[in-house]
């Protein structure tokens, strides 16, 4: 009986192009805000607002000091198995449930997130939530100015966070993508047993049952629980050169995390759910970042090879560019 018990650690390494079109070296066009796209990181601990973030396709990413909750409270969700970088299930910090989801943005806990255009230098519109002004003051200084569509104002000050290795990996992965299928495989000695390829998580798992059944004479259900929830899938990935990572979920959910760079020629990437630390490896793991064309392809998996035998097996997300109205 084969399980699907999987630790996370990084299959096989692509570099250079191969008969697929999976290469290193994607070629994308620029994001139409990634000259201004930044973190700005709140300097006052007393603040309501943690960091505000503008991304390269035209997202903000406001991170608050407090999480906004409901009567409904909060809950967590610990750890079942290794962490994957983009299924919910295997969050490991409280969050709370939703409270706003209109005036075009979304609110989840302690993050807001919706889409903004440059109303001119310095100016950004955060649609549904108000304006935002963005004044140099000395060095590495800046004050940010809130106008809020409820009529409340804000002068904040920030610094601006820095960026993890720069690179043409870097610059084809920090913009927002949808999450468009799975590929789940399992290979004994480079020939594929099992290529299962689905548009979604729920499909994936039936498919991946009916697998089992044809192909495992000791099945018994539950074997092949690969602890996605497809009730909470992964939705939408952004990701930003301040090394902030944000997933958007079926439900409405959100989640920032952090990520960087273990080796950018190979497209090696670490990421933690933990978006201020990388320090707890229970909350933590390595993707493998690769590109069909322009197609973003990332990958978790455990490879091992022993005595002349080797066995991997891995899931990969595929996942499209989304190109925001800048109107």
């Amino acid at each position: 009986m084969l399980t699907a018990c999987i630790t996370f650690t990084m299959p096989s390494c692509t570099t250079e192009e191969d008969d697929n079109g999976i290469t290193n070296k994607p070629k994308l066009e620029v994001p139409a805000y990634d000259a201004i796209a930044a973190k700005y990181e709140i300097t006052d601990a007393s603040s309501q607002f943690k960091s505000i973030e503008l991304t390269a396709s035209g997202n903000f990413i406001i991170r608050l000091n407090t999480s906004i909750s409901d009567s409904t409270g909060s809950y967590s969700v610990s750890p079942v198995v290794k962490p994957r970088m983009l299924v919910s299930k295997n969050h490991a910090f409280s969050i709370a449930k939703p409270t706003v989801n209109s005036r075009s943005y979304t609110v989840w806990s302690d993050i807001l997130y919706g889409t903004y255009t440059q109303i001119e230098e310095n100016k950004y519109a955060l649609d549904g939530y108000g304006i935002l002004t963005v004044a140099t003051e000395t060095g590495n200084a800046y004050n940010l100015y809130i106008e809020k569509t409820t009529g409340e104002t804000y002068n904040i000050e920030a610094n601006k966070a820095g960026k993890p290795q720069e690179g043409n990996m870097t610059n084809a992965l920090c913009r927002t993508w949808d999450i468009t299928g799975y590929h789940y495989f399992m290979r004994v000695n480079g020939k594929n047993i099992m290529s299962i390829k689905a548009s979604s998580l729920s499909e994936l798992e039936e498919k991946l049952k009916e697998w089992a059944i044809e192909n495992d004479p000791d099945y018994s259900d539950g074997d092949y629980d690969l602890g996605l929830l497809p009730s909470i899938a992964p939705q939408q990935v952004v990701f930003c050169k301040s090394g902030t990572y944000m997933v958007l979920y079926s439900n409405e959910m959100l989640a920032v995390s952090t990520w960087r760079w273990e080796n950018q020629s190979t497209g090696l990437l670490l990421y933690s759910w933990n978006p201020d630390s990388f320090d707890d490896s229970n909350i933590s793991g390595q993707a493998k970042i690769q590109f069909n064309k322009n197609q973003l392809q990332i990958t978790e998996g455990f490879s091992e090879s022993e005595d002349g035998y080797s066995y991997e097996m891995g899931l990969t997300t595929i996942l499209n560019e989304v190109i925001l109205s800048q109107n």
